[in-house]
């Protein structure tokens, strides 16, 4: 069937290509804007079969990346608004040349398209006999498969859209379903219990790997007559491919993307978590989210009966049952208790007896797994290792195994899904965190639980399985200390040094340090120390990092970011702009300095200093003027003899009115020589 879907779409690609004429640039749009007919403009306002304007160009129409298609002849992936709800996810066709790897993309992705409309023929009789179109899709807009689709990639591991939760008589199969199309290409999910009542075994679905069920409560066991069915596709998007279990079990729960396929309407189930197979219930993992709390959980609803009995839970640290066990959600327990146990210690709970919402089925033993109690700080998850000091000079991440490690810290920079937290300005307080479920704030206090690791020699987080925010909280202060120690990578086998890897994770700060060469704008550069220049350390445009500055090596700043261990270096990544501070140029032996240099910081910045030097004594005229060219303010006018100099703007005017925030000229005049710099003032 797939094969046949694929002509369809070529064809309605080749009528993109005869109306191209007649077609109409929409430009930017909304997922809603083209999927719903009440919402104007609706480009492909439906009965039409081929939509009211068959090659119509969209774009940029932006959402979070939520799925793909694994059938290599038909690659693409849906996109849904980050808001979910209806008519607010859309199929993105790239053809068979575009994987997920070669376009860079995955789940969770942040992307805008911009392409050809076409509402896709893939229904078939009798749904296409009833005037039924298929699933509306944004193709290239030259019609040839996927090469001229424009894919912008916003920023990645974004939460996806909430689900919506229906049930199978919302989001029956009949290609008739009035309730269906508003959820096309969205995420959806159904609760059971469901029972299978077909599958592509016992034949007549046309479909790999797919199943018929029912909900119980319309359809039970015995039932004679009609009843809604729902159809399950468990092989176009599922990676692994899934089994759809045998005739009259039960279904606890199904989700996954809805769309409109051949027979009607399908939930398109994407891994192993969208399909939940008639089981008892069985445990996930164990995590201690607070100091006397253990959280526990299953792998599908449990009752509550079940969940809230203490007898059901034996800690092993105290050979005993919870205090109090209370079911947070339909899988989770939290379980209040009383260790005694030291932070960063190795408890678990054994879980017997907890029962099925769906199936009514009981665990049929204990099953337990492991975890490091109370809440750590980043020092603690970094302290020296002594044994692997002692035995291989290496200082390596602690509570690498035995499951995992909670942990509270701020939130001190982000570099695309890596970010890194500080508890504090001590030693050894900062630590790296890779790819965590959400999105972190810097600025944020966050209790994180994952599994420390050493990647390429660092010390970072990953497999965060729990994120907590607990508001704002300040940032620690950059740690000031000189190249010297910042990249000493000697082995503190005895630990009764400061090198590198006590600020490794940290917010570091080199003061009156300069630039060691000359490089482009945004271009990685090493610093010096000015005398004697000794002692470099890379500044590094970490992970294609957002500052722009331009090295030069007469140029002396002041530089802060994140202290960086790779391949056996440490080095500095700022976080932007605003953490490069140029000071002036480096002064020849008598104190003079040897060129003109102009800068504006922070750029961008709510207090913007000017620095300038000079290297002989002539007029200076230095202002402040608006996008339009007029002088707003006057920062300095006269003779000023060699030397460096800064001034501030107050963001006021010659007439001491108040200015906004926006774009800004700073121009310095000075003897013959013009500089200008161009600098955004924040409020």
């Amino acid at each position: 069937m797939r094969k046949m879907a694929a002509g369809l779409v070529a064809l309605a690609l080749l009528a993109v290509l005869g109306r191209s004429a007649d077609a109409t640039n929409y430009g930017t749009l909304t997922i809603k804007q083209i999927q719903d007919p009440n919402t104007a403009p609706n480009p492909v306002a439906l009965p039409n079969p081929a939509g009211s304007a068959v090659g119509d160009t969209v774009g940029p129409v932006c959402g979070i990346i939520t799925a793909f298609d694994t059938f290599p002849t038909l690659f693409s992936f849906y996109l849904q608004n980050s808001q979910g709800g209806p008519w607010t996810g859309i199929d993105c066709f790239t053809g068979g040349v575009n994987t997920p790897a070669s376009l860079g993309l995955a789940v969770g992705d942040s992307v805008c398209v911009t392409g050809a409309l076409i509402e896709a023929s893939t229904v078939s009789a009798p749904c296409a006999g009833a005037g039924v179109d298929g699933e509306t899709e944004i193709v290239a807009r030259n019609g040839s498969l996927g090469t001229d689709l424009v894919i912008t990639k916003i920023s990645s591991g974004n939460p996806l859209p909430p689900i919506h939760v229906g049930t199978v008589a919302e989001l029956q199969e009949l290609c008739t379903n009035p309730n269906a199309e508003q959820w096309e290409g969205g995420l959806v999910r159904v609760n059971g219990p469901l029972r299978i009542c077909r599958t592509n075994a016992t034949g007549g679905l046309g479909t790999t790997r797919a199943a018929l069920v029912v909900s119980n409560t319309l359809c039970p066991p015995g039932h004679v007559g009609a009843c809604d069915s729902m159809f399950i596709d468990l092989s176009t998007l599922a990676n692994p491919q899934l089994s759809p279990g045998n005739v009259t079990l039960t279904v606890d729960y199904v989700q996954g993307v809805y769309n409109e396929r051949t027979r009607g309407y399908r939930i398109q189930c994407r891994n192993l978590t969208d399909y939940g197979l008639e089981a008892p219930p069985a445990l996930v993992r164990e995590i201690a989210i607070a100091d006397n709390t253990y959280r526990v959980i299953m792998d599908r609803d449990v009752t509550q009966a079940t969940a809230e009995n203490e007898a059901n839970y034996t800690i092993l640290s105290t050979l005993g049952n919870p205090s109090l066990a209370t079911q947070v959600n339909p899988t989770t327990i939290d379980l209040t208790v009383n260790t005694g146990l030291s932070p960063g210690a190795l408890d678990h709970v054994t879980v017997y007896s907890l029962t099925a919402v769906s199936s009514g089925l009981t665990m049929m033993s204990g099953q337990t797994s492991s975890f490091h109690v109370g809440i750590l700080s980043p020092a603690q998850i970094q302290g020296p290792d002594i044994d692997s000091l002692a035995a291989l000079c290496r200082d390596v991440a602690k509570y690498q195994t035995g499951g995992p490690v909670s942990m509270r810290a701020v939130c001190v920079a982000r570099f695309g899904t890596t970010y890194y937290l500080e508890g504090s300005s001590s030693p050894r307080d900062g630590i790296g965190v890779s790819g965590p479920p959400a999105v972190l704030n810097t600025g944020t206090r966050y209790v994180l639980i994952g599994t420390p690791g050493e990647y390429f020699g660092e010390t970072q987080m990953s497999s965060i399985v729990y994120v907590k925010d607990e508001g704002a909280a300040a940032i620690p202060s950059p740690v000031v200390g000189p190249i010297a120690v910042l990249k000493d990578v000697t082995c503190d086998s005895n630990h009764n040094l400061t090198t590198g890897e006590d600020y490794e994770g940290m917010l570091v700060r080199l003061q009156n340090v300069k630039c060691a060469e000359n490089r482009s704008p945004g271009q990685s550069f090493f610093v010096t120390t000015v005398s004697p220049s000794t002692d470099t350390l890379l500044i590094s445009n970490f992970d294609g990092g957002s500052f722009t500055f331009e090295a030069d090596s007469n140029k002396v700043i002041n530089v802060q970011g994140i202290l960086h261990f790779t391949f056996g270096t440490f080095r500095i990544c700022p976080r932007g702009n605003a953490d490069i501070e140029p000071l002036g140029v480096a002064a020849a032996p008598n104190g003079v300095p040897e060129h003109v240099s102009f800068s504006v910081f922070p750029n961008p910045g709510r207090s913007p200093r000017v620095r300038f030097s000079l290297p002989r004594e002539d007029e200076v005229e230095l202002g402040v003027y608006d996008l339009a060219g007029r002088r707003v303010a006057m920062l300095a006018q006269g003779r000023f003899p060699p030397g460096l100099y800064s001034r501030d703007w107050n963001g006021l005017n010659s007439k001491g009115e108040a200015r906004g925030s926006g774009m800004y000229f700073y121009r310095l005049k000075f003897g013959a020589e013009t500089r200008v710099v161009r600098a955004v003032k924040l409020e």
